[in-house]
């Protein structure tokens, strides 16, 4: 009776060798679950029947032998019951995200995949969940994109317009409006210039060349060049850098671009007689450049979303004058540069008040 015992796992061994791995080119993942769960029934209850009819034919089957039989019958008809309704569980899971991502190719943003099942398929929902998210995000933004450049694009050229008609008419001599018209082709020039960046960041196209440069000299000619705009609002500049500070591995003329976005954006919201301060250091194998302002600080839901493109919050501008039309792509535009020399930025709220940017790149050290 041994004998047949293990000749008979033998062959349920080799069996479920030969046909396990052509489970998997079964269409879909019911279809193998299904297939998976008869197969292990097969594989365990068809010994137990070969070996219970050889047995009894043979007379060695004994009051034992049947016990073993009828145990082992009803144990394989409780896996199968088991196994049917973990498979169920698993596929309603399955098929409740798939519903899910149906609804969302089909435009539903609104739609969210139930957390439920195993912890894998919990795992996947839940990115699911933050992928739609991500997504409704950026449709969010891409809308107020659409309301943002109608206006921002749209004021300057109705107000031009306006202008001519009027010079045509004969109403304004042509010196009147001359210095208007300019200052408005240059708020054109700067938002169309903005949305280039944008999109070569974008598409990877930005032209970076990396060197090894002293960005004391940068953070005092940026600092010098915002001044302007700082006296404007009675706003002070102040700088502080590292002695001794090491130099950075970077593209300086794209630092400097972002430190004038970074200080533009800190005189637009600091209040008349505040202050600007801008400092330099190194940290580990990094060179850091902070620009912070006075003032009030921001909620930490504004922070999430201060580089989001096209997204902006109330802001304090000078009155009258052209910072007040943005897009709002600077900041984001200063994060597409930092990253494309394989630095970071960041933005913090000062314990004293007001906002702190932050960004590092990488130090050379002799």
């Amino acid at each position: 009776m041994t004998w047949i015992a293990v000749a008979l796992a033998g062959v349920a061994l080799v069996v479920g060798l030969l046909i396990a791995p052509r489970l998997r080119d079964l269409p879909s993942v019911r279809d193998q679950l299904m297939a998976l769960v008869l197969l292990a029934i097969l594989l365990t209850l068809t010994p137990l029947v070969v070996f219970g009819v050889v047995t009894f034919r043979s007379g060695l089957l004994t009051g034992q032998g049947v016990a073993v039989l009828v145990v082992g019958a009803a144990s394989t008809g409780a896996a199968l019951v088991a196994a049917l309704s973990l498979q169920r569980a698993i596929m309603r899971a399955l098929d409740a995200l798939a519903t899910s991502a149906a609804a969302l190719s089909a435009g539903d943003l609104s739609v969210r995949a139930p957390v439920e099942g195993p912890q894998e398929i919990r795992d996947l929902a839940v990115s699911f969940n933050r992928m739609v998210e991500n997504v409704q995000t950026h449709a969010e933004s891409r809308r107020e994109m659409t309301a943002w450049i109608s206006h921002d694009l749209g004021a300057p050229v109705t107000l031009m317009k306006a202008m001519l008609e009027a010079i045509e008419d004969g109403v304004a001599e042509p010196d009147r409006y001359l210095r208007s018209m300019r200052e408005q082709i240059d708020v054109l020039a700067e938002l169309i210039s903005d949305l280039i960046d944008l999109a070569r960041i974008d598409a990877g196209q930005l032209s970076v060349q990396t060197r090894e440069t002293s960005l004391h000299d940068t953070i005092e000619s940026a600092a010098g060049a915002a001044t302007a705009l700082a006296s404007r609002g009675r706003v002070s500049i102040a700088t502080s850098i590292e002695p001794n500070l090491p130099r950075a591995w970077c593209d300086p003329d794209l630092v400097d671009r972002v430190l004038l976005n970074l200080l533009t954006n800190a005189i637009r919201h600091t209040p008349e007689g505040g202050q600007v301060d801008v400092r330099g250091w190194a940290s580990d194998s990094e060179v850091l450049i902070a620009v912070e302002n006075s003032g009030e600080g921001i909620s930490g839901d504004v922070i999430a979303k201060i580089f989001v493109p096209f997204w902006r919050g109330e802001s304090r501008v000078v009155s009258g004058s052209q910072e007040e039309r943005r897009l709002g792509l600077g900041l984001t535009i200063a994060h597409g540069l930092i990253a494309a020399q394989g630095g970071r930025i960041w933005a913090e709220n000062r314990d004293e008040g007001g906002v702190r940017f932050i960004f590092a790149v990488e130090a050379r050290r002799s």
